[in-house]
């Protein structure tokens, strides 16, 4: 399936503004709308000095996004399913930005190139909150069942510390 988009992405005024862009394929919509400060002048500037600590807002929604395209995308994957909701954010700044928002998956499968044993029964609840992201995923590999609560604590965009609380 081919993937295509709409709307628009402009880079004025040191800012990419991001206009009700749709990518739409595999039967799925994903859209994405917001603003991203960042100076992308020809100028000779360090990497840190083209973040600007101005406001940043990046939303990027979808629902019931079917998983069966993972195998195009994938050559480990030979088979895949289930669905996932995703509303997630990128707020702040662009110099300390955070996540805002929950990415799911629910009747998760797959079926690896080489590991013979079905991974089935998945779901994975994802909900982050400026510097923390909390990570449940439940999923079946065979006959075995496997459920873990893990945290991670964020500066900006990066883990700096990771806690399984269950596994």
């Amino acid at each position: 399936s081919e993937i295509t988009d709409t709307g628009q992405i402009i880079y004025q005024d040191r800012t990419f503004e991001i206009r009700d862009v749709r990518l739409t394929g595999y039967g799925n919509e994903l859209s994405m709308s917001g603003r991203i400060p960042i100076d992308l002048s020809f100028q000779p500037l360090k990497l840190t000095d083209r973040f600007l600590d101005l406001p940043i807002d990046l939303r990027i929604r979808g629902r019931e996004l079917t998983l069966g395209f993972l195998t195009s995308i994938s050559s480990v994957i030979k088979e895949s399913g289930g669905v996932a909701d995703v509303d997630l954010r990128i707020q702040g700044t662009t110099a300390a930005p955070y996540l805002q928002g929950f990415f799911s998956i629910r009747d998760g499968s797959a079926k690896l190139i080489h590991f013979d044993v079905p991974i089935s029964n998945g779901k994975l609840e994802l909900t982050a909150n400026k510097g923390e992201i909390n990570i449940s995923p439940h999923f079946q590999i065979g006959d075995g069942r496997y459920e873990a609560d893990i945290g991670l604590q964020l500066d900006g965009l990066f883990p700096t510390d990771f806690e399984v609380r269950r596994f």
